[in-house]
């Protein structure tokens, strides 16, 4: 692909192609993978295979056994899970296991990414998520998490968007102080007004203000607090039932984040949430550096500067 006249024309004006192994980063294939990009730094990238098993790599073709697991584990620096992050499973397909990136090939651009930010970015503002902003943790609850339906109703008669949004989370807030009073509660919705007014308890809308009134009775006898957070529309799966079709099933695993709250450990989830005040990508970017311990502290702080700042 990178022979098409395209790539030869992005070359021309400043990009490069980086070459390198994953042999290079303590893996046993060779798995050699050529990079454009205008990133100056991937130039760093080690070129070529300089290992010991250069010509002689580990194969990828079949499956996983016992007995080619162990030559595995010894050609891997370090052993599979310092190298992958987890150990193949016998009977799993080679090339399955193979499409992942070498842990220390990620650490060692991560590393680069961020030296560069630190030294180049000392106006983050554009890396920096809008206030409101749908946060990253956010859509990994709703896709990993199962919903059924517990209150449906159609509306007698119709109505602006954002006050039929506003009525349906009225229904929410009645039923909770009915049924679980004294509680603290999340709230995911995909309407920013009704975020809004019900955050502030008012609205410059009169049909809102009315909407708010009505809601505020059970909000202060239930004795219930809202947390409200943004969830976008295309991953709401418990919005099916409003277009009258069926809530599907998850489609990603439990977030790691989630399963230390519910243990009442909360340091995974406090990196989470500091590194979704980033934009994609520099969340994920923040969030490998600060877990992984790839990068010093002191490259860290311009990061902090600009969000306390």
């Amino acid at each position: 692909m990178h022979r098409m006249d395209i790539f030869y024309r992005l070359l021309a004006r400043g990009f490069r192609k980086s070459r390198w192994c994953f042999c290079s980063f303590g893996s046993p294939f060779n798995k050699p993978s050529e990079w454009l990009s205008n990133m100056t730094w991937l130039g760093d990238l080690p070129t070529g295979c300089s290992c010991q098993y250069k010509g002689k790599h580990f194969v990828i073709e079949g499956a996983f056994s016992k007995s080619n697991i162990s030559e595995f584990e010894r050609r891997c620096v370090g052993g599979s899970t310092c190298v992958y992050g987890h150990a193949p499973r016998s009977g799993e397909a080679v090339a399955s296991y193979s499409a992942s990136y070498p842990l220390p090939a990620m650490r060692f651009l991560a590393s680069r990414a961020a030296a560069r930010f630190a030294l180049d970015d000392d106006d983050c503002s554009s890396v920096l998520n809008r206030p409101g902003a749908s946060m990253s943790y956010v859509s990994e609850l709703v896709e990993s998490q199962p919903f059924q339906a517990v209150l449906a109703y159609d509306f007698k008669k119709p109505g602006h968007i954002n006050v039929l949004e506003s009525r349906s989370f009225h229904s929410l807030i009645k039923m909770i102080s009915k049924r679980q009073p004294d509680t603290r509660n999340v709230a995911l919705l995909d309407s920013r007004v009704t975020i809004g007014s019900a955050a502030k308890g008012r609205s410059s809308s009169p049909a809102l203000a009315r909407v708010q009134q009505c809601s505020l009775p059970y909000l202060l006898s239930g004795n219930i607090y809202f947390g409200l957070l943004h969830t976008p529309t295309d991953i709401h799966r418990a919005d099916a039932p409003s277009r009258k079709r069926n809530i599907e099933p998850p489609t990603r695993d439990t977030p790691a984040w989630l399963e230390d709250l519910d243990k009442l450990e909360h340091k995974r989830f406090d990196i989470v949430v500091y590194s979704s005040r980033f934009k994609e990508p520099y969340n994920r970017w923040v969030l490998l550096l600060v877990l992984s311990g790839a990068v010093p502290d002191p490259l860290l702080k311009p990061l902090h500067a600009c969000l306390d700042g």
